[in-house]
């Protein structure tokens, strides 16, 4: 696992965040912010966008929060969140996930 660290300032993402298969979007359990990063986990409300200086934070059903990039959000809004699906073009054909 790589962690991400700024070129510029050297800042290092904490390791709890991991990365998604889809776009630009990492997801923690909430349990881990509530440790880590307690200002964030407690304005987290489920289904609600809240943002800080860099990003975008979301908290699903399952206890999953979820981040993006703020500009992503900013430019996309909620839909920055959601994962593309690939629509199948036989009915019978396997999901490619």
């Amino acid at each position: 696992m790589a962690l991400k660290i700024c070129p510029k300032c050297g800042y290092q993402d904490p390791p709890y965040w991991l990365a998604s298969r889809h776009r630009q979007i990492e997801f923690t359990k909430r349990d881990y912010l509530l440790v880590n990063e307690p200002k964030i986990a407690k304005k987290l409300i489920l289904g609600e966008v809240i943002t800080n200086g860099y990003y975008a934070y979301l908290l699903r059903p399952s206890g999953t929060v979820e981040r993006v990039p703020k500009h992503l959000y900013d430019v996309g809004g909620e839909s920055a969140f959601y994962m593309p699906h690939e629509k199948r073009k036989d009915p019978f054909q396997r999901k490619l996930i």
